[in-house]
């Protein structure tokens, strides 16, 4: 791009266009078929084994095609880049490397080795496993980095008032294969040099500066950050202005370009996720901020337009509902018919549920045959529809002690619509219907809106707080009727 076109600034249209047409952004859609086959709704850098005492992370990721076709060693040292970033921005330390190599060109294999090799050496990675198909019509390049973390960051947990704080060295250079943009600082440093920028990241985790974490990848930075608001269930409004541009890079360019250290926090510390960052060299500025819209708003030189409306539109794929909002909460008894998809808003809603203990979260992710034994033996489950999907979800149990309700859950896309309110009052008419004297919930500590519910309700505290798994404080309450 020439000096004169690098000096003229797009206009706020031009730049919305260049995002919305931009393959790093639109290939993410075909994400939604594997996602709701995992029973996921969030699009995470690496899974988490929790350990208890320690946590194993793992990224896998694969390079396209046109890289690997075009510079093989590039498309080598990229598998290690890549996987290497989605485990630092977990928060865990990158240790080993693991890779499947194919092609039918032994020139092509040999010049992707090297690039993998002077990867590992960057990072300073063990080899763990190699796996290479020399026989096939196509050229490829897919791998695995695992690490270890102290403290867990998500992409699926940013939350309404936080700062969005982009980090990023911006010492490098640009470079462009086919329609994939890169941008190199890496190559120029030392072992040393990297890791430590790198280990900013993992300082910012352990020390819990930030509610959550992306790296910016093949998306480019505004698509980084549409994918974080998605997981979270948020908005955000990104002041284009404050996004450093290295050099005299073109902003459109930039916006669509992967760095090669690049990082996105949500935060309520700002100051010191800055100040730490900056003592590890990179570039540290706040570039907007997460509301509760759902809409990911762009302001530049002036003007602002909307992005994406996640009410209307899915980086990910998924299908959206209507922004209406229910004239009226019917409660209904769920069939056997009904739990399929029981498991499957159990699902969506725990798998991403990051704040919680993920021993706990999965005690709450019951199949679909622990549904069907649960109702075999004497459990109720009653459940909400909007617009035809099950957005809310709760069970109850005659004991001795009287009715018991448990587990109400509620889809994140339908919270704040009083799905909890209308299904605690039906909670209290069935146990009319059944002459129950007495009924029992229980209640995690730190929901502060669900208690005022039951305080509201006169539901009384019973007995004191438990532990019911570590980490989980729980109170019961109880209400006569």
């Amino acid at each position: 791009m020439n000096q004169e076109n690098q000096r003229k600034k797009p206009t706020i249209t031009e730049l919305l266009s260049t995002l919305r047409e931009f393959k790093g952004i639109r290939r993410k859609s075909a994400l939604v078929d594997l996602l709701q086959i995992m029973g996921d709704n969030a699009y995470e850098d690496a899974g988490v084994l929790d350990l208890g005492h320690s946590k194993i992370v793992v990224s896998t990721d694969g390079i396209v095609e046109d890289l690997v076709r075009d510079d093989p060693w590039l498309a080598g040292f990229y598998s290690v880049v890549v996987n290497v970033n989605d485990v630092i921005a977990r928060g865990a330390q990158p240790l080993g490397y693991a890779s499947i190599l194919s092609s039918n060109s032994a020139n092509t294999r040999q010049l992707v080795a090297e690039g993998i090799k002077y990867g590992m050496e960057k990072y300073g990675l063990k080899f763990l496993k190699g796996h290479t198909h020399p026989d096939t019509s196509y050229d490829a390049i897919d791998a695995a980095v695992i690490g270890v973390a102290k403290n867990i960051l998500s992409s699926a947990t940013a939350k309404p008032g936080d700062s969005l704080v982009l980090a990023i060295d911006l010492d490098g250079n640009p470079g462009s294969k086919g329609w994939v943009k890169t941008f190199d600082s890496l190559r120029t440093r030392t072992k040393e040099q990297v890791m430590t920028r790198l280990e900013g990241i993992i300082d910012i985790a352990e020390q819990k500066f930030a509610n959550a974490c992306k790296d910016v990848s093949g998306p480019g930075l505004i698509g980084t950050i549409a994918m974080l608001c998605e997981s979270s269930h948020v908005g955000a409004a990104i002041i284009v202005d404050n996004i450093p541009v290295p050099g005299k890079l073109d902003l459109r360019d930039w916006l669509t370009t992967y760095p090669s250290e690049g990082f996105v926090f949500s935060t309520d510390r700002p100051n010191e996720c800055a100040r730490l960052l900056e003592k590890r060299e990179l570039t540290a500025n706040t570039i907007g901020k997460i509301n509760r819209t759902r809409k990911l708003l762009i302001s530049y030189r002036g003007q602002t337009a909307t992005f994406i409306n996640f009410r209307k539109e899915s980086i990910f794929g998924f299908k959206t509902q209507p922004n209406t909002h229910p004239k009226r909460l019917l409660v209904k008894e769920l069939s056997k018919s009904d739990a399929g998809e029981t498991e499957a808003l159990l699902r969506t809603v725990w798998s991403t549920a990051n704040e919680y203990p993920e021993k706990w979260r999965k005690m709450r992710i019951l199949t679909q045959e622990q549904i069907l034994k649960e109702m075999q033996e004497g459990y109720s489950y009653f459940g909400i529809r909007i617009h035809g999907e099950l957005a809310g979800v709760y069970k109850a149990k005659m004991t001795k002690n009287g009715l018991l309700g448990e587990q109400q859950t509620v889809h994140p896309a339908y919270r704040r619509l009083g799905l909890a309110t209308a299904m605690y009052k039906q909670f209290i008419r069935f146990a009319r219907e059944k002459n129950c004297k007495e009924i029992i919930v229980n209640a995690l500590v730190n929901q502060t809106a669900t208690r005022k519910i039951l305080e509201k309700m006169d539901f009384h505290k019973k007995g004191h707080e438990y532990e019911q798994t570590p980490g989980m404080t729980v109170q019961m309450y109880e209400k006569r009727i």
